[in-house]
Protein backbone atom coordinates (compact mmCIF):
# COMPACT_ATOMS: atom_id res chain seq x y z
CA UNK A 1 0.00 0.00 0.00
CA UNK A 2 1.49 3.36 -0.84
CA UNK A 3 0.32 5.79 1.93
CA UNK A 4 1.96 8.87 0.45
CA UNK A 5 0.54 8.74 -3.19
CA UNK A 6 -3.00 9.26 -4.75
CA UNK A 7 -4.91 6.25 -4.69
CA UNK A 8 -8.37 5.92 -6.62
CA UNK A 9 -11.19 3.57 -6.01
CA UNK A 10 -13.97 2.12 -8.20
CA UNK A 11 -17.51 0.35 -8.28
CA UNK A 12 -20.37 -0.65 -10.06
CA UNK A 13 -23.72 1.04 -9.44
CA UNK A 14 -25.92 -0.27 -11.98
CA UNK A 15 -25.28 -1.75 -15.78
CA UNK A 16 -23.08 -0.50 -17.17
CA UNK A 17 -22.20 2.34 -14.75
CA UNK A 18 -19.18 2.95 -12.32
CA UNK A 19 -18.48 5.59 -10.34
CA UNK A 20 -14.85 6.64 -9.36
CA UNK A 21 -13.26 8.41 -6.83
CA UNK A 22 -9.70 9.86 -6.23
CA UNK A 23 -7.68 11.11 -2.95
CA UNK A 24 -4.53 12.79 -2.75
CA UNK A 25 -3.61 9.86 -0.56
CA UNK A 26 -4.29 7.14 1.81
CA UNK A 27 -4.63 9.30 4.47
CA UNK A 28 -7.07 11.65 2.99
CA UNK A 29 -8.68 8.52 1.76
CA UNK A 30 -9.54 7.88 5.75
CA UNK A 31 -10.41 11.61 6.10
CA UNK A 32 -13.30 10.54 2.97
CA UNK A 33 -11.30 13.92 1.48
CA UNK A 34 -12.33 13.91 -1.81
CA UNK A 35 -10.08 14.67 -4.62
CA UNK A 36 -12.49 14.05 -7.67
CA UNK A 37 -15.30 11.62 -8.50
CA UNK A 38 -17.05 10.76 -11.96
CA UNK A 39 -19.12 7.79 -13.86
CA UNK A 40 -17.92 5.60 -16.44
CA UNK A 41 -19.23 2.85 -18.78
CA UNK A 42 -17.10 -0.03 -17.24
CA UNK A 43 -14.73 -0.66 -14.40
CA UNK A 44 -11.43 -0.10 -17.07
CA UNK A 45 -13.05 3.33 -18.08
CA UNK A 46 -13.42 4.37 -14.42
CA UNK A 47 -10.01 3.18 -13.97
CA UNK A 48 -8.44 5.25 -16.82
CA UNK A 49 -10.66 8.53 -15.90
CA UNK A 50 -9.59 8.18 -12.09
CA UNK A 51 -5.76 7.89 -13.28
CA UNK A 52 -5.96 10.68 -16.14
CA UNK A 53 -7.85 12.65 -12.89
CA UNK A 54 -5.06 12.26 -10.75
CA UNK A 55 -2.25 12.43 -12.82
CA UNK A 56 -3.32 16.15 -14.58
CA UNK A 57 -2.86 17.05 -11.06
CA UNK A 58 0.02 15.25 -9.38
CA UNK A 59 1.87 14.42 -12.76
CA UNK A 60 3.53 11.02 -13.52
CA UNK A 61 3.10 9.38 -10.10
CA UNK A 62 2.34 6.18 -9.36
CA UNK A 63 -1.38 5.73 -8.68
CA UNK A 64 -2.60 2.82 -5.96
CA UNK A 65 -5.95 0.95 -6.51
CA UNK A 66 -8.26 0.84 -2.92
CA UNK A 67 -10.76 -1.48 -2.68
CA UNK A 68 -14.70 -1.11 -3.69
CA UNK A 69 -15.63 0.14 -0.47
CA UNK A 70 -14.90 3.37 -0.76
CA UNK A 71 -16.36 4.26 -4.00
CA UNK A 72 -19.51 2.98 -2.90
CA UNK A 73 -19.40 4.42 0.86
CA UNK A 74 -19.15 7.91 -0.70
CA UNK A 75 -21.85 7.26 -3.53
CA UNK A 76 -24.12 6.24 -0.99
CA UNK A 77 -23.38 9.00 1.32
CA UNK A 78 -24.01 11.74 -2.07
CA UNK A 79 -27.40 10.01 -2.62
CA UNK A 80 -28.26 10.10 0.92
CA UNK A 81 -27.38 13.59 0.68
CA UNK A 82 -29.72 14.45 -2.18
CA UNK A 83 -32.15 12.91 -0.52
CA UNK A 84 -31.79 15.04 2.41
CA UNK A 85 -31.68 18.00 0.07
CA UNK A 86 -34.89 17.00 -1.58
CA UNK A 87 -36.88 15.65 1.62
CA UNK A 88 -36.06 19.44 3.26
CA UNK A 89 -37.61 21.09 0.13
CA UNK A 90 -41.00 19.52 0.18
CA UNK A 91 -41.24 18.10 4.04
CA UNK A 92 -43.36 21.11 4.66
CA UNK A 93 -45.73 19.97 2.21
CA UNK A 94 -45.53 15.81 2.19
CA UNK A 95 -47.27 14.22 4.96
CA UNK A 96 -45.47 11.25 6.48
CA UNK A 97 -47.03 8.17 5.88
CA UNK A 98 -46.18 4.66 7.83
CA UNK A 99 -46.56 1.23 7.36
CA UNK A 100 -46.66 -1.48 10.71
CA UNK A 101 -45.57 -4.40 11.73
CA UNK A 102 -46.24 -6.39 14.56
CA UNK A 103 -44.85 -7.76 18.05
CA UNK A 104 -45.41 -10.08 21.31
CA UNK A 105 -43.20 -8.79 23.88
CA UNK A 106 -44.02 -8.79 27.72
CA UNK A 107 -47.31 -6.11 27.78
CA UNK A 108 -49.18 -7.68 24.83
CA UNK A 109 -49.22 -7.79 21.21
CA UNK A 110 -49.20 -4.46 19.25
CA UNK A 111 -46.89 -2.91 16.47
CA UNK A 112 -44.13 -0.99 15.32
CA UNK A 113 -44.36 2.08 13.20
CA UNK A 114 -42.25 2.32 10.07
CA UNK A 115 -41.83 5.74 7.91
CA UNK A 116 -42.31 5.32 4.01
CA UNK A 117 -39.66 6.86 2.35
CA UNK A 118 -40.74 6.77 -1.08
CA UNK A 119 -43.26 5.55 -3.57
CA UNK A 120 -43.07 4.43 -7.26
CA UNK A 121 -45.65 2.83 -9.46
CA UNK A 122 -44.61 -0.44 -8.28
CA UNK A 123 -42.04 -0.37 -5.07
CA UNK A 124 -42.64 1.12 -1.72
CA UNK A 125 -39.84 2.04 -0.05
CA UNK A 126 -40.14 2.00 4.18
CA UNK A 127 -37.84 2.20 6.88
CA UNK A 128 -36.31 -1.33 8.22
CA UNK A 129 -36.35 0.28 11.65
CA UNK A 130 -39.10 1.37 13.70
CA UNK A 131 -39.65 5.10 14.40
CA UNK A 132 -37.76 5.60 17.73
CA UNK A 133 -35.56 2.82 17.31
CA UNK A 134 -32.17 3.33 18.15
CA UNK A 135 -30.92 1.24 14.77
CA UNK A 136 -34.09 3.79 12.81
CA UNK A 137 -31.01 5.40 11.06
CA UNK A 138 -27.00 5.83 10.78
CA UNK A 139 -25.65 9.16 10.87
CA UNK A 140 -22.30 10.57 9.74
CA UNK A 141 -20.85 14.17 9.26
CA UNK A 142 -19.76 15.92 6.93
CA UNK A 143 -19.18 19.64 6.89
CA UNK A 144 -20.81 20.39 9.93
CA UNK A 145 -24.07 18.80 9.02
CA UNK A 146 -25.39 15.36 10.40
CA UNK A 147 -26.79 13.22 7.50
CA UNK A 148 -29.22 10.33 8.35
CA UNK A 149 -28.64 7.00 6.36
CA UNK A 150 -31.77 4.94 6.28
CA UNK A 151 -31.87 1.39 5.73
CA UNK A 152 -34.77 0.47 3.64
CA UNK A 153 -36.94 -2.59 2.78
CA UNK A 154 -38.66 -2.78 -1.08
CA UNK A 155 -42.05 -3.69 -1.17
CA UNK A 156 -44.30 -4.44 -3.85
CA UNK A 157 -46.83 -1.55 -3.98
CA UNK A 158 -50.16 -3.64 -5.66
CA UNK A 159 -49.27 -6.26 -3.03
CA UNK A 160 -49.11 -3.93 -0.55
CA UNK A 161 -52.45 -1.92 -1.60
CA UNK A 162 -54.81 -4.87 -2.69
CA UNK A 163 -53.86 -7.12 0.55
CA UNK A 164 -52.79 -4.52 2.96
CA UNK A 165 -49.40 -6.13 3.95
CA UNK A 166 -46.42 -7.04 2.15
CA UNK A 167 -42.82 -8.35 2.84
CA UNK A 168 -39.49 -8.73 1.05
CA UNK A 169 -37.07 -11.57 0.60
CA UNK A 170 -34.38 -9.79 2.82
CA UNK A 171 -36.79 -9.01 5.62
CA UNK A 172 -38.69 -11.93 7.73
CA UNK A 173 -41.29 -9.63 9.01
CA UNK A 174 -44.74 -8.53 7.15
CA UNK A 175 -45.02 -4.17 6.72
CA UNK A 176 -49.13 -3.76 7.22
CA UNK A 177 -51.04 -0.39 6.07
CA UNK A 178 -52.96 -0.35 9.80
CA UNK A 179 -51.74 -1.10 13.09
CA UNK A 180 -52.20 -4.57 14.77
CA UNK A 181 -54.67 -2.91 17.32
CA UNK A 182 -56.95 -2.16 14.43
CA UNK A 183 -56.55 -5.45 12.39
CA UNK A 184 -57.30 -7.22 15.39
CA UNK A 185 -60.20 -5.22 17.29
CA UNK A 186 -63.48 -7.82 18.31
CA UNK A 187 -65.61 -7.68 15.40
CA UNK A 188 -68.79 -7.16 17.06
CA UNK A 189 -67.11 -3.67 18.22
CA UNK A 190 -66.22 -3.07 14.60
CA UNK A 191 -70.29 -3.67 13.34
CA UNK A 192 -71.48 -1.53 16.00
CA UNK A 193 -69.17 1.31 15.13
CA UNK A 194 -70.15 0.70 11.28
CA UNK A 195 -73.80 1.03 12.66
CA UNK A 196 -72.99 4.19 14.32
CA UNK A 197 -73.42 2.65 17.99
CA UNK A 198 -71.26 1.79 20.98
CA UNK A 199 -70.50 -1.32 22.90
CA UNK A 200 -73.42 -2.95 25.07
CA UNK A 201 -75.83 -1.83 22.62
CA UNK A 202 -79.08 -3.86 22.15
CA UNK A 203 -81.20 -6.15 19.66
CA UNK A 204 -83.88 -3.04 19.22
CA UNK A 205 -80.64 -0.32 19.34
CA UNK A 206 -78.97 -2.33 16.42
CA UNK A 207 -82.06 -2.66 14.02
CA UNK A 208 -83.36 0.68 14.21
CA UNK A 209 -79.88 1.88 13.34
CA UNK A 210 -79.50 -0.83 10.71
CA UNK A 211 -82.77 0.32 9.38
CA UNK A 212 -82.17 3.83 9.14
CA UNK A 213 -78.62 3.52 7.97
CA UNK A 214 -80.46 0.61 4.93
CA UNK A 215 -82.67 3.45 3.82
CA UNK A 216 -79.66 5.68 3.14
CA UNK A 217 -77.47 3.26 1.31
CA UNK A 218 -79.49 1.03 -0.32
CA UNK A 219 -78.57 1.03 -4.03
CA UNK A 220 -81.88 1.63 -5.12
CA UNK A 221 -82.05 5.13 -2.90
CA UNK A 222 -79.29 6.21 -4.77
CA UNK A 223 -76.77 4.56 -2.25
CA UNK A 224 -73.24 2.37 -2.93
CA UNK A 225 -73.70 -1.34 -3.02
CA UNK A 226 -70.25 -2.34 -1.62
CA UNK A 227 -71.45 0.52 1.44
CA UNK A 228 -74.85 -1.66 1.83
CA UNK A 229 -73.29 -5.18 1.80
CA UNK A 230 -71.04 -4.09 4.43
CA UNK A 231 -74.18 -2.47 6.53
CA UNK A 232 -75.48 -5.73 6.08
CA UNK A 233 -72.86 -8.01 7.32
CA UNK A 234 -72.06 -5.65 10.34
CA UNK A 235 -76.16 -5.98 10.87
CA UNK A 236 -75.82 -9.34 11.17
CA UNK A 237 -72.66 -9.93 12.99
CA UNK A 238 -74.09 -7.47 15.37
CA UNK A 239 -77.39 -9.68 16.40
CA UNK A 240 -75.41 -13.08 16.21
CA UNK A 241 -73.79 -11.53 18.97
CA UNK A 242 -76.63 -10.09 21.35
CA UNK A 243 -79.31 -13.32 20.31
Amino acid sequence: MNENGPVFSRCSVGKNKWFWVTYRDFEVLCNSVVDASGYAKSAEEAEEQAQASLRSKFGEVEVKQQSTYYASEHHRHQAIKRRAAKTTATKDTKEVEYLYTDHDNDYGYGSFKHRIIKKTKNRVYVAEYPVGSCNEDDKFEELGQTFHDVKTVVLDRQHLEVLGYASNTRCWCYFHTTPYEERHRPATLYCLEVLGLEGGADSEAITSAYLRLAKECHPDHGGNAEDFKRLQEAYETAMSSVA
